[in-house]
């Protein structure tokens, strides 16, 4: 699974400012194989379920699915290039 890390960023400033508070840390990520695909997957899904989970919760943002729930994230994604191979091998439904 992808591991977090934190790095700093940069913020952004406008020509001749100066930069006045301390960089803020912000927690990045390793990204998830595929993760474009089940990016792609995901979203389609949240939109046909206008955003609710099967049990009735707002669903995160993908962002925040691959932030606090990876594995999760990671099997869209399985789910997402498996489909692609499908369909690029003929196999039909």
């Amino acid at each position: 699974m992808p591991a977090n890390r934190k790095t700093a960023t940069t913020p952004k400033l406008d020509e001749g400012q100066a930069l006045t508070e301390p960089l803020a840390e912000v927690e990045e990520r390793e990204p998830i194989p595929g993760e474009g695909l089940g990016r792609i997957a995901y979203d389609a899904y949240a939109t046909a379920v206008d955003g609710t989970a099967v049990n009735g919760d707002q669903l995160p943002a993908w962002d925040q699915l691959a932030k606090d729930n990876t594995s999760v994230a990671a099997a869209w994604c399985a789910s997402a290039q498996a489909v692609i191979a499908a369909t690029w091998e003929g196999k039909k439904p």
